[in-house]
């Protein structure tokens, strides 16, 4: 593997445009962390019907061999109509990713952690 980011995937189920802007994010994966962005990033209008993918910048894993891995991801994202974006989704858990030796993708679990800082089940 050469590169890799962490995400979460935004659906607009709105009758009307909704604005999103990454106010945060940090990411890891088997103790490797992507170079530090500016946050927050420059608002992104999603219309009606339409999904986009929030992601962390791309993390370096200079050609390590494909296998199960283990990280961890924090994003915080403000939303709501254009210039009023006062609502927010924290996603902060673990993440478990499996993969083939030959570089399939099998499957990917997020671990939300609760409000208490307990893992939730």
């Amino acid at each position: 593997m050469v590169k890799g980011q962490l995400g979460i995937e935004i659906w607009n189920r709105a009758s009307f445009p909704i604005s999103i802007i990454v106010s945060a994010a940090e990411t890891e994966v088997e103790g490797l962390k992507p170079p530090r962005a500016t946050f927050p990033k420059k608002p992104i209008v999603i219309q009606p019907g339409t999904t986009v993918w929030i992601h962390d910048e791309p993390i370096e894993f200079d050609n390590m061999l494909c296998d199960n891995l283990d990280g961890v991801m924090d994003i915080t994202v403000k939303y709501g109509l254009p210039g009023k974006e006062n609502f927010e989704i924290k996603q902060k858990g673990t993440v478990e990713i499996f993969m083939e030796s030959y570089g399939l993708l099998k499957s990917i679990y997020f671990h939300p952690e609760s409000d208490s800082g307990i893992p939730a089940n």
